[in-house]
């Protein structure tokens, strides 16, 4: 179970593991991924790149916002414009080099 797995290793290692994918639908249903760096989703095998499904998009963009968060954190000048709204959310791993 993917939530469950999630919270043990939050419980071990602290709120800030975040995942970078979040399944779409799970054991025998399970159909494919949502990505949340692209914030695309990818579906069957091959997978073939799709929108996020509607079921998933609030939980996706709940994830996708503790994501740039995380990532904010890291320098007290990334936190000041995510603080501010000055970030640009689409790419969360490229923030850090917005300092150059």
């Amino acid at each position: 179970n993917f939530y469950k797995t999630l919270e043990q290793v939050q419980s071990k290692f602290g709120a800030r593991c975040i995942p970078l994918q979040l399944p779409i639908g799970a054991h025998d249903d399970f159909q494919g991924i949502v990505d949340l760096l692209t914030m695309k989703s990818y579906i069957g095998s091959p997978a073939k790149e799709a929108e996020i499904p509607a079921s998933l998009q609030a939980e996706a963009n709940s994830f996708r916002e503790k994501l740039v968060e995380a990532v904010a954190e890291i320098d007290d000048r990334l936190i000041e414009k995510y603080l501010n709204g000055d970030m640009n959310h689409s790419k969360p791993i490229m923030l850090m080099n917005e300092n150059g």
